[in-house]
């Protein structure tokens, strides 16, 4: 008989790799000296397959649209999560199905869509 822990291992060690591939390659496209100017900033989950990030601009369904459409890069708006109000200028990244070139080639796009949110109406 398996332990629960024993059948998960392997889904947690593909998280746990997507997780600290998809901090790298935030770092690598939006090191901190960037981020500061632009007002952007991201949790460290410690596991998991989500990670939230921190935006100057509104992060709702229609920068959701422009991201997707001229980006192609897909996010959640957080405030999905705030059934009270909030997380309007977070956005919610889901890693858990992704290769490690599909994490390389998103944040990619999602740093360039970042970038040009933050400096204006796209």
């Amino acid at each position: 008989v398996y332990k629960r822990q024993e059948l998960n291992a392997k889904a947690a060690v593909h998280y746990d790799e997507a997780l600290r591939h998809t901090l790298r390659e935030l770092e690598a496209r939006l090191p901190a000296d960037r981020r500061a100017a632009l007002g952007v900033r991201w949790n460290t989950p410690s596991g998991g397959f989500f990670l939230g990030v921190r935006v100057p601009f509104r992060a709702d369904n229609a920068a959701l649209v422009r991201s997707a459409e001229r980006f192609g890069v897909i996010w959640t708006p957080m405030s999905y999560f705030y059934p009270g109000g909030g997380g309007s200028h977070e956005l919610r990244l889901s890693i858990s199905y992704v290769t490690p070139r599909e994490i390389t080639e998103g944040t990619a796009r999602l740093a360039r869509f970042i970038e040009a949110a933050a400096s204006g109406p796209l």
